[in-house]
């Protein structure tokens, strides 16, 4: 960190016009030059990298019971592309499956209703087979 010139103290280098403790005029010196971490730590073989909040996998299991025929817990994975195709996938199926047993002599209005039980109970199906596996989200990184 840069040092006020006239106090002594360290200042930010954002305090470049007036020092906060003494109040010098450009408390910095005209030369001084920040160093670059970033080629610091790609030497040391840390890298550089995205600071990105840590997903939960209790988030997620809650996510895929309630509305992961939504493809809500693929949104939450980052894995827009297989959200949104279970989203509509979901719905369509759902769609052209009551449609079709709408059409069937007695069950009318019903069909909607066994439609989306039938689409209910493959998504409980999908989500009691997920229990036991290791989830990652579109990065690799496994959930905490």
């Amino acid at each position: 960190m840069p040092r006020c010139r006239n106090c002594g103290r360290e200042i930010t280098r954002f305090d470049q016009d007036i020092c906060p403790h003494c109040g010098a005029k450009r408390p910095i010196d005209p030369g001084y030059e920040t160093m670059d971490m970033t080629g610091f730590l790609d030497r040391m073989g840390g890298g550089v990298e995205e600071l990105r909040p840590a997903r939960k996998e209790r988030t997620y299991r809650i996510l895929l019971f309630l509305l992961g025929f939504l493809g809500a817990d693929l949104f939450y994975l980052g894995k827009w592309e297989k959200g949104l195709f279970a989203l509509l996938g979901g719905l369509l199926l759902a769609g052209l499956l009551a449609l079709g047993l709408y059409f069937v002599p007695g069950i009318g209005l019903w069909g909607i209703l066994i439609a989306l039980a039938l689409l209910l109970a493959a998504h409980l199906v999908r989500a009691f087979l997920s229990l036991g596996r290791e989830v990652r989200d579109r990065d690799g990184e496994a959930l905490l």
